[in-house]
C-alpha cells in the first residue's frame, strides 16, 4: 500500500494533506488488507454488493471499503482517492456504465495498487 505521502491531484503541486485521524480510520487492522467496492450508486446491483461484500468478509482478513458506507469531507475527489490510497485492492464494477467506476479503476492503477479486479480485464 502506498501510503498517504504523495503530490494531491486536487491541490497540485501540494501533497496530501488528510489529517491523521482520518488516515488512522482508513489504514486496515494489523494482519488486514483494504479492498475498495466501486459501482454505480444510483443503480446498485444488491445481490452483486451483498455477494462480494460476504465473500470479503467472512474471515479472509479483508476490510472491504465501499463509498456509500464513508464519511466524507464534502470533496468528492479527496474520499475517492483516500479509499483508492487506503486499499491494496479494487474490484470494479463496470456493468451497468459508469464513468465514476471508471475513474476510480483508473486511480487504483495510477496509485500502482497490486490489483484492480472487473469483469472485463484482470491485472
Amino acid at each position: 500500500m502506498p501510503g498517504f505521502d504523495f503530490v494531491c491531484p486536487k491541490s497540485y503541486p501540494n501533497k496530501c494533506d488528510l489529517y491523521q485521524g482520518e488516515v488512522d480510520r482508513l489504514l486496515p487492522p494489523e494482519g488486514y488488507q483494504n479492498g475498495f467496492l466501486m459501482y454505480k450508486f444510483d443503480q446498485p446491483d444488491i445481490y452483486l454488493k451483498g455477494v462480494v461484500q460476504s465473500f470479503f468478509n467472512g474471515g479472509r482478513n479483508i476490510k472491504l471499503l465501499d463509498a456509500s458506507e464513508q464519511p466524507g469531507s464534502g470533496i468528492k475527489i479527496c474520499k475517492i482517492c483516500s479509499l483508492v490510497t487506503a486499499s491494496s485492492f479494487g474490484i470494479g464494477v463496470v456493468s451497468p456504465e459508469n464513468y465514476n467506476v471508471f475513474l476510480e479503476i483508473g486511480m487504483m492503477w495510477g496509485r500502482e495498487s497490486q490489483y484492480c479486479l472487473s469483469p472485463t480485464r484482470i491485472i
